[in-house]
């Protein structure tokens, strides 16, 4: 996938930003209503009312085991998010914290309670090239006197065997050697191959699941600096390594520049590769402040036609990674965050919009792109309620049968 790159100039980026989103997260689509009998003939004057019940952006957060004993926090979460991420409970050194013993039990759990509650889920992350988050077990192996490299290999390949076809069919990404920039402990041991392996053999385990790289030194802590990250995706798709989209994380400190947020973006889409903001939070005590960088954070991603989903890091007080960082607070109120993201999420919600069908049985409608609830009614028939999905580039013409309605005594007017 080819992105657009946005404009060279940078000046008024919020106007900007809201002109792209209109372009490129809506569409027009029609819908027509027919007589369920034998004619099917267009019906004029149904009444028509639409409801976007999913968003075809991603807009999601990291989730762990309080999605299983916290009432609030699971029914927080569905009602906030439609795509998560485990936080740490599908990585390696929780899945096999002792060799040999591989436990999925927490993350099946969670896997589970995302399917039951429509949430689509990805995969973070099969290795991670830090040292520091490698088991003690796994240290030991590289550390080991020779040949230490043969027992290594054979346990990095048992970790992709087991975790891969483990979710195989419910991860639709996988993050697959998380930091490559900030770590080397796979490479050091093994080699540089080793790298081009791994995707190599993700892709050839679940073909249908895309592969992602995953980097927070290029839009983190005050960093804007994309060329290692190009290099490094470069070099592994030169070399064989199926990358099918670019994880960026957004660990924003304060500080938060807007203009070199955009520049991050439109210098890694030259790559021709979707992006998503993978790990999302705001290190800001001052809530007020930590409310404007999430949603002028939010504008610049929704907005950029290269980015496809962006996910938060956690969301609330009672369960948080950085320290300043959570949109609910401990007993469940929302803070000023909290209020800005749910006002973002109805700016881009295309809801309660109605329209009557004209003589044609067509009703026109423009709405951001995702799955709407449809409802036709008329004093001559039951509702009916049919679900339709508004996809970028189409066909976005629907036609939905009326439920119990009488056969028109006329043609349409174009007829």
């Amino acid at each position: 996938m080819a992105a657009l790159l946005l404009s060279s100039s940078y000046g008024d980026w919020k106007t900007d930003a809201n002109k792209r989103t209109e372009q490129i997260r809506k569409g027009n689509f029609r819908i027509t209503a027919i007589s369920p009998y034998g004619s099917k003939l267009p019906v004029p004057g149904i009444e028509v009312k639409i409801s976007q019940i999913k968003h075809h952006f991603a807009f999601g957060s990291c989730i762990n085991n309080n999605v299983m004993t916290n009432t609030n926090y699971a029914n927080f979460f569905k009602n906030h998010f439609e795509w998560a991420v485990m936080e740490n409970e599908s990585k390696w050194y929780r899945n096999e914290l002792m060799q040999g013993k591989v436990d999925y039990k927490t993350a099946d759990n969670i896997y589970n309670w995302c399917a039951a509650n429509g949430i689509i889920m990805r995969g973070h992350c099969i290795y991670w090239e830090k040292e520091k988050y490698a088991q003690q077990w796994l240290r030991n192996l590289a550390y080991a006197p020779l040949p230490a490299a043969s027992p290594l290999r054979s346990a990095v390949e048992s970790r992709m065997n087991s975790v891969v076809n483990h979710f195989k069919g419910k991860f639709v990404h996988w993050d697959v050697d998380n930091e490559m920039l900030a770590g080397s402990f796979y490479k050091d041991h093994l080699g540089e191959a080793i790298w081009y392996w791994m995707f190599q053999a993700a892709n050839q385990i679940d073909p249908n699941c895309r592969l992602f790289v995953n980097e927070y030194d290029v839009l983190s802590f005050g960093r804007y600096d994309t060329t290692p990250y190009k290099n490094l995706i470069t070099n592994l798709r030169n070399n064989g390594a199926p990358i099918h989209a670019i994880g960026v994380q957004g660990h924003i400190e304060v500080n938060f520049n807007r203009t070199n947020a955009l520049k991050v973006l439109d210098s890694l889409a030259q790559l021709g590769l979707p992006i998503w903001i993978t790990e999302f939070d705001v290190n800001q005590a001052d809530i007020n402040l930590r409310a404007n960088d999430m949603e002028d954070f939010y504008r610049i991603a929704f907005s950029h036609p290269a980015v496809e989903g962006i996910l938060m890091w956690g969301f609330w007080e009672g369960s948080r990674w950085y320290p300043n960082w959570f949109i609910v607070n401990n007993d469940w109120t929302l803070n000023e965050a909290g209020r800005r993201y749910e006002a973002l999420m109805d700016e881009w919600t295309t809801k309660n919009d109605s329209s009557i069908t004209d003589n044609n049985g067509n009703a026109d409608f423009r709405g951001f792109y995702g799955k709407y609830s449809i409802t036709l009614t008329s004093a001559k028939a039951k509702p009916t309620v049919a679900i339709i999905d508004v996809t970028v580039g189409g066909p976005n013409d629907f036609t939905i049968e009326l439920t119990n309605i009488g056969e028109p005594t006329h043609l349409p007017a174009s007829q």
